[in-house]
């Protein structure tokens, strides 16, 4: 067995989280394999891993707009929680560049570039998640929508193993909708851009 898998497997009378305890519905059952991690690389390997085994992978970010079935979900939950933020100031350009690990909370986001003075983002306060699933609905609120300030999205292709930034144009962005809402289970999201 892998380290991987030894780190992926509940050990001796260990069990992974009900989703329940996981999702703001709180409904869920208990997945069979359970892995949080906090690094792009680790994900990735992870995934490489489980297509290797042939294990179905159900990337979980904060849990909302997430319904799961009370039965054992088959497969591997993973989450990412890279919570970095990093702050790219352009002062002549009067912009800043924000890069955005996928676990970061979405609306501390948000508050955080209000209270820095910075606009695009502001009407999207009260939308619940983390940054890596903003991309895959472009999510929107009050005339506002993440494509707007989106420059890019870090995305690992499960299919093809490639990680790369991809532009916003690639993500095919529309009303809330992208690319990978329409190609689920083949794109792992682990960071987004934003000029604000």
């Amino acid at each position: 067995m892998s380290d991987l898998a030894k780190n992926t497997f509940p050990q001796d009378g260990e069990q992974a989280p009900l989703l329940k305890r996981l999702t703001t519905m709180e409904v869920g059952g208990r997945p069979a394999l359970y892995r949080v991690v906090d690094e792009e690389q680790e994900a990735i390997a992870l995934c490489r891993w489980a297509r290797a085994e042939e294990i179905p992978i159900w990337v979980l970010g904060g849990g909302s707009n997430v319904l799961c079935d009370d039965e054992q979900l088959d497969g591997l939950v993973l989450q990412l929680i890279d919570r970095d933020i990093e702050w790219i100031e352009k002062p002549q350009q009067k912009r800043c560049e924000v890069i955005l690990g996928a676990g970061v909370v979405w609306s501390d986001f948000v508050e955080e570039a209000v209270r820095r003075g910075l606009a695009g983002v502001e009407c999207l306060i009260g939308i619940p998640g983390w940054a890596g699933a903003a991309p895959i609905q472009n999510i929107g609120a009050y005339g506002q929508s993440l494509s707007d300030t989106c420059e890019a999205v870090r995305v690992y292709d499960l299919h093809t193993d490639e990680v790369k930034w991809w532009s916003a144009q690639e993500c095919s962005f529309g009303y809330r909708e992208s690319i990978f809402k329409s190609s689920k289970g083949r794109y792992l999201i682990t960071a987004v851009k934003l000029t604000l």
